[in-house]
């Protein structure tokens, strides 16, 4: 049996963070996760190979230096070998691992992975990251964000790429969520007893969290945001699961395009996404009077400043 170069490909907002961190911390005994072309510079891709994808891809004259040092690396091992980035978008992944096989000169298969994580889910969590950023005040509400953003959140795009490349595919689902990391370390070989400590954050907002971020784009000044964002720390429940976020209008159009792409997801690996039922999802984001008041508790201290973002959460009180 060849050994096998896995290639995983993310999406964003499949735990692939998690899955990076665990196989960066482990002792390389069941697959390697090489050290090269590990990270970026930003803190979420510490532990991916973002460095690697951006080094081949992006027309650096020491692209072939990166190769070699990753492949004098692979020799150390006689193990399947896994990399591991989530910034490939419209990239030729295939030729980055073609490069590796031409250097390492021995018999590996390839199978690129990749998640499928329900899309209305995928869409509150992504926005939810986004949210979260320090320019929190430039994005809009939940519901202009699915109406624009909804195609990103498609997976047939990305498998029309990857089907290019010639090499296995192998798609995952990301449901149920509670055990994903572990299915996916057992998928590359990884055995029950073999299992690593996995250790996963919950890093998403609570609506009322959500709520108090987003009013920050009533202020205009980026110093003045800061301080009251450092100050929303104090809210109690600040982390949750993002929940359905959006509006049934807005969900019905999104809906239009994700229908398609779970039919093709079940047609060509058999995958079945099952979306919430319309009556679970509510009206949208909403909190409730309490949460409001932990908001207007905090903003209180600000004077005019603090009004306008209490002003812009009562919009939101169910």
């Amino acid at each position: 049996m060849s050994r096998r170069l896995y290639i995983h490909v993310g999406p964003r907002k499949t735990a692939t963070s998690t899955i990076q961190q665990t196989l960066a911390s482990h002792d390389n005994s069941v697959v390697f996760y090489p050290r090269v072309g590990r990270g970026l510079g930003g803190a979420g891709q510490a532990h991916g190979h973002h460095g690697l994808v951006h080094g081949f891809f992006g027309g650096n004259e020491d692209r072939d230096v990166l190769m070699d040092l990753l492949a004098a690396e692979c020799r150390e091992t006689d193990r399947d070998i896994l990399l591991s980035a989530e910034i490939v978008d419209k990239k030729d992944i295939g030729a980055l691992a073609q490069a590796l096989l031409d250097r390492l000169n021995v018999a590996m298969d390839v199978e690129i992975i990749f998640a499928c994580r329900e899309h209305f889910s995928r869409a509150a969590s992504l926005y939810n990251h986004r949210a979260r950023r320090k320019k929190s005040h430039d994005y809009g509400l939940p519901d202009q964000f699915l109406a624009e953003c909804a195609s990103e959140l498609c997976y047939a795009p990305l498998v029309r790429n990857l089907r290019r490349t010639g090499f296995a595919i192998t798609a995952l689902n990301y449901h149920p969520s509670s055990d994903w990391v572990e299915r996916f370390l057992a998928h590359v070989g990884f055995s029950g007893d073999q299992m690593p400590s996995i250790s996963s954050n919950l890093v998403a907002f609570s609506p009322k969290m959500l709520v108090a971020y987003l009013g920050l784009k009533e202020i205009s000044s980026e110093e003045r945001r800061r301080e009251i964002r450092r100050a929303f720390s104090r809210i109690a429940d600040a982390r949750a699961p993002s929940g359905f976020i959006f509006g049934p209008d807005a969900a019905e159009v999104a809906e239009q395009q994700f229908a398609g792409d779970r039919q093709f997801l079940k047609d060509e690996f058999g995958i079945e996404l099952v979306p919430p039922p319309p009556e679970t999802r509510g009206i949208g984001l909403r909190i409730g009077a309490e949460e409001f008041a932990d908001i207007a508790a905090v903003t209180e201290d600000f004077g005019a400043e603090g009004q306008a973002v209490a002003d812009f959460a009562s919009r939101f009180v169910r």
